[in-house]
């Protein structure tokens, strides 16, 4: 009788993340933080979800991925009246990367830099946001 083995580790998600106000739209933003961050966050795949049973929503996904094998992802929270995350309606995107917290911090003072960026906030992961974009880190 075969024996079936699961290998399995848990995937590395960040506790904060950074909420980002802006008016401007998602491939703008993508080309602020580009330049602000010296980042190459490029079009991914929409990241679909289910709003309501036959409700679904698709929210744009930009990645990068350092030298260091850091990901960066910006996200968008708003499609069409529908949010990603309704607990965080006052963020239009998120910016999400495994890199240390402390570094974190400075990412996100970084980003003020950009005129196009009207704040960004380092908040914390709840359970919410970690089954949103737990996919984004399991690759």
């Amino acid at each position: 009788m075969k024996k079936r083995v699961k290998l399995s580790s848990e995937p590395y998600f960040p506790k904060k993340i950074i909420g980002i106000s802006s008016h401007f739209k998602d491939i703008q933003v993508a080309w602020a933080l580009n330049n602000t961050l010296s980042l190459n966050l490029r079009k991914s795949k929409n990241f679909r979800k289910q709003i309501q049973p036959d409700i679904f929503q698709e929210f744009s996904v930009f990645r990068y991925v350092d030298a260091s094998d850091f990901s960066y992802f910006l996200i968008s929270n708003k499609n069409t009246g529908y949010f990603l995350t309704p607990k965080h309606k006052n963020f239009d995107f998120f910016l999400i990367s495994n890199v240390p917290e402390k570094d974190l911090i400075n990412v996100g003072k970084e980003i003020l830099k950009s005129k196009m960026i009207l704040g960004s906030f380092i908040i914390s992961a709840d359970s919410f946001i970690l089954k949103a974009f737990n996919c984004f880190f399991e690759e």
